[in-house]
């Protein structure tokens, strides 16, 4: 057993015993970053992310047009860019409940209550999340998009790479609900 299996294992047992939620479709670079943020942050991690992917594609993928690989992996290369996430990214929330939010429009609908944490690293986590889960999942993004029949910026990638592909959480953080599962088999 090489010494990377043995960090592996070890990561997931000690994410096991610690009640994270490590989903055996999640990459070993996002299981490593859930193992660095904790099981909550990494799966709002990758709803950021696939909001970002969600938003580049239907940004620059036009409704009636067919999704080529090259227009997608296009429309998707500048999805992790800094300028693509909130300018004041903040967690707050209790430990194993938190959240990434943009602190600006929080303040704008009243405020952040709770544990509010702003350090620069919050934000290079999620550029970072982002990056791993485009390295890992780009050619899953990639042949989904070339099968969704209508708009694939209305398609629940949430859904899609967080809830089904990495099981790194339990729903979907953005875009719809459990409800529109029926809607995405039709899209495809």
């Amino acid at each position: 057993v090489s010494a990377v299996m043995l960090r592996a294992i070890g990561a997931l047992v000690v994410a096991f015993a610690m009640g994270k939620n490590v989903g055996p479709g999640a990459s070993s670079g996002m299981q490593s970053l859930q193992s660095e943020l904790g099981g909550h942050l990494a799966c709002q991690a990758c709803s950021w992310s696939a909001r970002s992917f969600r938003f580049a594609l239907s940004g620059k993928l036009k409704k009636k047009k067919k999704a080529t690989p090259s227009k997608v992996r296009q429309s998707i290369e500048e999805a992790c860019a800094e300028a693509k996430f909130p300018k004041q990214l903040a967690v707050t929330g209790e430990e194993g409940a938190e959240e990434y939010v943009d602190f600006q429009e929080s303040m704008q609908k009243g405020g952040v209550s709770g544990n509010l944490r702003m350090e620069p690293k919050q934000k290079d986590n999620l550029i970072r999340a982002c990056s791993t889960m485009l390295q890992e999942f780009e050619e899953e993004i990639v042949e989904r998009a070339g099968k969704i029949k209508g708009r694939v910026g209305g398609f629940n990638w949430d859904k899609y790479l967080c809830v089904t592909t990495t099981q790194l959480c339990r729903k979907p953080n953005f875009q719809g609900d459990e409800d529109d599962e029926d809607e995405e088999d039709e899209e495809l």
